[in-house]
């Protein structure tokens, strides 16, 4: 976020104060640095005004998409069952250009696994590839024999970070029609026994949701016939719930979303159990855990390496009248065990002025690289 103002000032000293508030919300996990942010404040003279800006290099920038989710490289993707020499349902794959070059596709692929097992439709795709535009192909399982089935597909283009993107991809072949349950959290698929760190959370934090999906992959319906639908247990399931409940019944490549809520309770490393009781019967009692640790941030800012503690008038040198840019540099750190959120008017900044003699204009400048600063 950029905010500018123009003042008028009759001064060649410039005071600075820096109000910060702190919240409890702890928001998504990202970068686990603890170098958090740094922000420069830059004056300089109007007439002179500012440098024009570098022209970014023009590059490609390869991302892809699966029936509208973003996928990783790396990823593992489940592909819908199908029962043996029969065509299972596609996946639509698609691959869009973020960048400001064409994106040229050398050749898509499959290798390592069961090839033969699975089918691709090419015939629609675009191999060059306008900035801003998209262009798609299609998988499907094909088994000739029953069992689960694994490859990996390639994706080679001009694009110098993603020249060989790739993930796999796998899926179920069936004798007879039967549901499949898969159960995913974000992009990533769960396996049934599976321990999942969701990370930190503020202690003050009022509680927070994690959402995931149940999908039908087989070929019949699939009835999750718990009671409850999700079971909770463990040393600390009195701090978890589930917010959102998933339906019953899946028909053959149906979704439901489930939401389970943590709601923290002191300090400390705290888990719970979950149980999603089905008819699938390679995972008829899929099971998972869920780890929280309940944290508390700690800001920290500082100015030429030296703290400023909070109330401080901090000095910061002087400049002469019209001569050009004045910047100063101070850094905000995370010293705590969870996230920082600063909030506050006019973005986090406030300053003043003392008039002394002379008259200038000139523009002051704050902006953040975000509001969100992660701890360790």
């Amino acid at each position: 976020m950029k905010q500018s103002k123009t003042l008028q000032i009759h001064s060649k000293l410039l005071f600075l104060i820096f109000l910060f508030l702190i919240t409890c919300k702890a928001q998504s996990a990202g970068d686990s640095s603890n170098l958090l942010g740094l922000f420069t404040l830059n004056s300089f003279n109007q007439a002179n005004g500012p440098t024009n800006p570098v022209k970014p290099t023009e590059s490609p920038n390869l991302v892809v998409k699966i029936n509208s989710s973003l996928i990783s490289e790396g990823n593992t993707v489940t592909i819908p069952s199908a029962v043996i020499n029969t065509h299972g349902t596609s996946l639509n794959i698609e691959i869009f250009n973020s960048g400001n070059a064409d994106l040229e596709i050398d050749s898509v692929s499959l290798s390592n696994g069961d090839t033969n097992q699975f089918s691709m439709n090419t015939s629609t795709f675009v191999k060059k590839i306008k900035p801003s535009a998209n262009s798609s192909f299609s998988i499907a399982l094909a088994p000739t024999t029953d069992g689960n089935k694994a490859a990996f597909l390639f994706i080679s283009s001009n694009d110098q970070k993603n020249k060989n993107f790739n993930f796999s991809l796998q899926g179920t072949a069936q004798l007879t029609p039967a549901p499949s349950i898969v159960i995913t959290m974000g992009q990533d698929i769960l396996q049934s026994g599976n321990s999942i760190d969701v990370g930190g959370l503020s202690a003050c934090s009022s509680g927070k949701d994690y959402s995931f999906k149940i999908k039908n992959y087989g070929t019949a319906d699939l009835n999750l016939t718990g009671a409850p639908i999700v079971q909770i247990s463990g040393t600390n399931a009195n701090l978890f719930s589930i917010s959102q409940l998933p339906v019953t019944t899946l028909t053959p490549e149906s979704e439901t979303d489930f939401k389970i809520r943590f709601t923290p309770s002191g300090t400390g490393t705290k888990n719970a159990g979950f149980l999603i009781q089905n008819n699938d019967s390679s995972n008829s009692g899929f099971a998972f855990s869920l780890t929280a640790l309940e944290t508390n941030p700690e800001i920290n800012l500082s100015f030429n390496s030296n703290t400023v503690a909070s109330g401080n008038n901090q000095y910061v040198g002087y400049t002469r009248i019209n001569s050009g840019n004045f910047n100063l540099s101070f850094k905000i750190e995370n010293t705590g065990s969870g996230n920082l959120i600063l909030s506050g008017s006019s973005h986090h900044v406030r300053w003043r002025y003392q008039q002394l003699w002379h008259s200038s204009t000139f523009k002051l400048n704050h902006q953040f690289n975000g509001y969100l600063f992660q701890s360790h």
